[in-house]
């Protein structure tokens, strides 16, 4: 997920989570510039595994949607995809940089614009 930041965000979203029936079994998060970034490992609440009814699925995605939402101003970006990944199989540390990377959430540097030389001007 991505998103802009504020404060009770992750609060927010572990109570979508709760109240759905879910269980998080790992959770992971990145803010720069006012945007956040997280992935989040979730399972049945009820039985150990991922969730695998597409309906239910679908229902979850619609209340992060809200979650991640709410607040924000018309026109933001923000993400919110569900797959189902094992735990410890993906690179999580990588797939927040692309997250944070495909939200344009970094500082414009003189070597991104021309200065091959190696050195970042200051000031």
């Amino acid at each position: 997920m991505s998103g802009m930041d504020r404060p009770g965000l992750l609060s927010e979203i572990s109570a979508v989570l709760v109240d759905m029936g879910c269980s998080v079994t790992s959770a992971t998060a990145w803010t720069h510039n006012g945007r956040a970034a997280c992935i989040i490992y979730v399972e049945d609440a009820s039985r150990p595994g991922p969730i695998k009814d597409p309906k239910r699925l679908a229902q979850v995605k619609e209340q992060l949607e809200n979650v991640v939402e709410a607040r924000g101003g018309k026109g933001e970006r923000n993400n919110v995809r569900l797959r189902n990944f094992p735990a410890g199989r993906t690179h999580t540390e990588r797939r927040l940089h692309q997250l944070m990377y495909a939200d344009r959430d970094y500082e414009g540097c003189h070597a991104c614009h021309g200065n091959t030389s190696g050195y970042h001007k200051k000031g």
